[in-house]
Parts: structure tokens; C-alpha cells; sequence
């Protein structure tokens, strides 16, 4: 059986989402370092954009997934 890495789970988050923040990432996913995470999608081709609505980031997938 595969279990999902913590990758899979915040790209299925985004999908689902379309947006993640670090503390959503934490209580939903349980990950507590989401910008490697992020950075890691992004090197995979996921097209990731940054907004910082506040004193937080907040990462989206894009419509076009893959670059």
C-alpha cells in the first residue's frame, strides 16, 4: 500500500483548496514546513504562485498545473 508523502498531500490540498497557508497545512495536514514542500512542487513543475495577504504567505496552484 503507498502511502502519501507530504508533497501528495498539499498538491491534493491545493487541487482540492486551491490555496494553502502554513497554519492550514499544519492542522489539516500536519506538516510544519510547508515552504520546502511548496518549493519541491514547484521544481516538479506545479505552477505555485506566493501572495502574502498579511504577515503570512499564502501559496495557490494555478490553473495550468504543470509548467
Amino acid at each position: 500500500m503507498h502511502k502519501e508523502t507530504q508533497n501528495e498531500k498539499v498538491l491534493n490540498y491545493l487541487q482540492r483548496w486551491e490555496s494553502i497557508t502554513s497554519r492550514e497545512a499544519f492542522s489539516a495536514l500536519s506538516i510544519t514546513r510547508l515552504a520546502p514542500r511548496i518549493f519541491e512542487l514547484r521544481k516538479q513543475g506545479y505552477n505555485i504562485e506566493t501572495v502574502l495577504p498579511g504577515n503570512y504567505a499564502e501559496y495557490r496552484l494555478l490553473k495550468e498545473e504543470k509548467k
